[in-house]
């Protein structure tokens, strides 16, 4: 589904009282966005908007989205059992070191 763009300037924001995202998204541009960074995270932290576009000349250059955290309980052995070390991995590490370094292990 093509999200439909607001093109709005941040200050005017309140114009969009009852618009709480979904449909859409704030577009602002570089120097709305430095000005009011601090008004447009919050509107992220308070998830009444998803994602805010930030242009230069018209054009989409970033997005401010919130950052998603992933537990490190998903994170920890979640290659297990899709890579397979063989048994020989360390085999040529002094060769390795010898050629990188001029020495030995």
């Amino acid at each position: 589904m093509e999200q439909k763009i607001i093109k709005c300037s941040y200050r005017n924001y309140s114009d969009y009282g009852d618009y709480i995202g979904g449909d859409g998204m704030i577009n602002v541009n570089i120097r709305e966005a430095k000005a009011d960074l601090s008004k447009l995270i919050r509107l992220i932290e308070s998830k009444r908007e998803d994602e805010i576009m930030v242009s230069k000349n018209g054009k989409p250059v970033a997005k401010i989205v919130p950052v998603q955290d992933t537990p490190v309980s998903n994170r920890i052995g979640i290659a297990k059992g899709k890579i397979l070390v063989p048994k020989d991995f360390d085999r040529d590490n002094e060769e390795i070191m010898r050629l990188m370094t001029g020495g030995d292990l």
